[in-house]
């Protein structure tokens, strides 16, 4: 990387670190771009060369963690669709929780950024609101792969799918509160594989 891709990259780095920051502490439509640009040490024309509006800069943030969770759903349809027995089917489940609490752990700020600003009635609620339906689209193709094939048992797929949602939502909670007994990945993973076991009629002592 040349000096002057480093340079951008920098700068880049320091309109998200400030822009979470301030988005955290006074909340989205609080936080002005020109308090954004003073905390990141440039000037506000310069922030448009990044980010032309603030809502992407918002935007880029949540999807920090969002397409990877995204990602994680959508792999696991994919390795659903081509198993063949429940035993598979726990083993891809237990690797999701797994993918689950680590992107928690690894993006703590991000997730509390979106959770904070999901029910809003502005643009940002907005823009979270738009990525929950696309997580429930894709939480529901994978409920009904793996119930199509036999994998698990889900009656109402729909049903199914916003438990697991759900579930997601309260595993990131929890990472977000501190809570006891849930700062390894491993053990956030245990816990929700197990949950998700019992719900769907998987096998357990798998993973």
């Amino acid at each position: 990387m040349g000096r002057r891709e480093e340079k951008k990259r920098q700068k880049r780095e320091a309109i998200e670190s400030a822009g979470l920051e301030l988005f955290l502490s006074q909340g989205y439509e609080r936080a002005s771009i020109e308090q954004i640009a003073a905390s990141a040490s440039i000037a506000r024309g310069t922030f448009y060369l990044y980010y032309p509006t603030k809502l992407e800069l918002f935007e880029a943030l949540v999807d920090v963690w969002f397409e990877p969770l995204l990602k994680l759903l959508d792999e696991a349809e994919a390795r659903l669709a081509i198993s063949h027995t429940r035993e598979e089917s726990l083993a891809i489940y237990g690797e999701m929780t797994l993918g689950l609490a680590t992107l928690g752990l690894n993006h703590e700020s991000a997730v509390e950024l979106a959770f904070r600003e999901s029910r809003g009635g502005g643009e940002a609620g907005a823009a979270v609101r738009t990525r929950e339906l696309r997580l429930q689209a894709a939480s529901l193709r994978l409920t009904e792969v793996g119930a199509e094939r036999g994998l698990i048992t889900a009656p109402n797929p729909r049903l199914a799918s916003l438990l697991i949602l759900g579930a997601i939502e309260r595993l990131f909670f929890e990472v977000l509160s501190d809570a006891e007994g849930l700062d390894d990945p491993l053990t956030l993973a245990s816990g929700a594989l197990a949950m998700l076991g019992n719900m769907l009629d998987l096998p357990t002592g798998i993973v």
